[in-house]
């Protein structure tokens, strides 16, 4: 599984605020679940600059710096595609870089797994992926949305055919 390690605001923003697109200088290819891996620092003004921009959207307020987890992987991610400067304006709040890792089905972990993080993607070994995936939910587990990532009406349809079959 890869990972993407992120500063620990920007993810809770995933996590809890609706984010869903990581901003990027370089793009990627790779779509499906990755891990979210906070990073070990937070920087007071990208701090500040978020909650600022938390409040003037009407989200919810960030915890404070001290109650961030850091170090750790914090949750699971879909990548569903990358959005890439020749695409033109991209329909969210959230966008703001040259490259976008556009998002869905957030996962937080009710335990945080200490590591440490490492530069763009990054795959973790096998013993933290057991461990991540020990805490989401089994139907979750039963069925990774690995290539191409799920959207809302395709992850339905599963559902559907799973629960409701003739």
């Amino acid at each position: 599984m890869k990972a993407l390690s992120i500063r620990p605001p920007f993810i809770w923003t995933i996590l809890y605020a609706g984010k869903d697109i990581e901003n990027r200088t370089w793009g990627t290819r790779v779509v499906g679940t990755i891990a979210l891996h906070a990073s070990s620092t937070v920087s007071k003004h990208d701090y500040e600059n978020l909650s600022a921009f938390l409040e003037e959207h009407g989200l919810p307020v960030l915890p404070s710096q001290k109650e961030l987890v850091k170090g750790a992987i914090v949750g699971v991610v879909d990548i569903v595609g990358c959005h890439t400067p020749k695409d033109g304006a991209y329909p969210s709040k959230w966008y703001s870089g040259e490259y976008g890792f556009v998002l869905e089905n957030p996962r937080p972990l009710h335990q945080p797994i200490s590591i440490k993080g490492k530069l763009n993607l990054w795959t973790i070994p096998n013993e933290i992926e057991e461990q991540i995936w020990t805490q989401i939910p089994k139907i979750e587990r039963e069925f990774n949305w690995v290539s191409p990532a799920p959207s809302q009406k395709r992850r339905w349809i599963w559902l559907k055919q799973l629960f409701f079959k003739k």
